[in-house]
């Protein structure tokens, strides 16, 4: 696995469509971890556009979104997730309010 890392680090310039499609569409997570990797460090700003280059990619794109969609939104924080898809949350106020008791319980005291 951490060869398909350290490839996927090195893959940070190329299309996530194609680097995904190289290391594999399946759900596997042989292939999956290091696309979302790929994904994540492809759009390491911009987490619009990591989860959609992800989804684009096909194949297993809900479980590449989960992690490089858990990685950027703890790397940019709540402002990093664009709030037109925040507000569209079925149960936004219950996350928000899960993500909040997360941050309160993880923040030294």
């Amino acid at each position: 696995m951490s060869r398909k890392v350290r490839e996927a680090q090195e893959a940070s310039s190329r299309p996530v469509i194609e680097a995904t499609c190289s290391f594999g569409q399946s759900c596997a997570l042989a292939s999956s971890f290091p696309a979302a990797v790929h994904a994540a460090l492809a759009h390491a700003d911009d987490f619009a556009a990591a989860i959609l280059a992800t989804a684009r990619a096909g194949g297993d794109s809900a479980g590449r979104a989960a992690l490089t969609g858990a990685w950027l939104g703890a790397a940019l924080g709540i402002q990093g997730i664009p709030i037109d898809w925040r507000q569209r949350l079925t149960a936004r106020d219950a996350i928000e309010r899960c993500v909040e008791a997360i941050v309160a319980r993880m923040a030294p005291s």
